[in-house]
């Protein structure tokens, strides 16, 4: 970080200059703050290995419904396995300290998650879309089959509806917890990675 006053070059976590002891985070915006503490460069190089670990993660989906492993906790132990070893990679390459090495690493897992969120809805939109084409193509079958027997499920219909509302509650919610603590999940594996990137990278230094 450059001085404004006299152009010295300080550490990116520094509040005062070292040469001239102007304050730094003077008329300094939070967001500007944090602008300073990201490497783009660190992140993108991160950002290629949480992409290589992903395709690694991919190919052992073959072996997920044999191992008796859930499909879900391998997803999630997919992703904090690539936002933890793409911010180490961050946090190693280009981060001084641990609190850059967490930011860093907390900003590489944000765009892991929105990249990943793009790529679903996109895949929603598509899959969608061919959907609507089936589904107007088969409509005319569709609509005299469901003619012959609505009289026959309408009562039996109506009674599971009633039970089956609150099991689907609960369901939903729990769906959203596990969501949320997924989430969570990844964010911690990127600070985790970050702050220990910058540990090896010191060590390594005092070698």
């Amino acid at each position: 970080m450059n001085c404004p006053k006299c152009g010295f070059n300080n550490n990116t976590d520094a509040t005062f200059c070292k040469k001239c002891g102007y304050n730094l985070n003077e008329n300094k915006s939070k967001i500007n703050s944090f602008n300073d503490q990201i490497n783009i460069l660190a992140v993108s190089l991160g950002l290629i290995v949480s992409i290589i670990f992903l395709f690694i993660g991919a190919a052992g989906f073959i072996g997920v419904p044999n191992s008796g492993i859930p499909l879900a906790a391998y997803v999630v132990l997919v992703f904090f396995v690539v936002a933890f070893f793409g911010a180490l990679v961050t946090g190693f390459l280009g981060c001084e300290t641990s609190k850059d090495g967490i930011i860093n690493g907390l900003f590489l897992s944000l765009i892991i998650l929105i990249g990943t969120a793009f790529l679903l809805a996109v895949f929603a939109f598509i899959t969608s879309g061919i959907t609507a084409v089936i589904s107007s193509a088969f409509a005319p079958l569709a609509s005299s089959s469901s003619a012959l027997t609505a009289s026959t499920t309408a009562t039996t219909a109506s009674d599971v509806t009633t039970a089956a509302s609150s099991d689907g509650i609960l369901q939903l919610l729990l769906y959203i917890l596990e969501f949320i603590a997924s989430i969570a999940l990844v964010f911690v594996a990127g600070a985790l990675g970050g702050s220990f990137g910058v540990f090896i990278r010191k060590g390594i230094r005092n070698l």
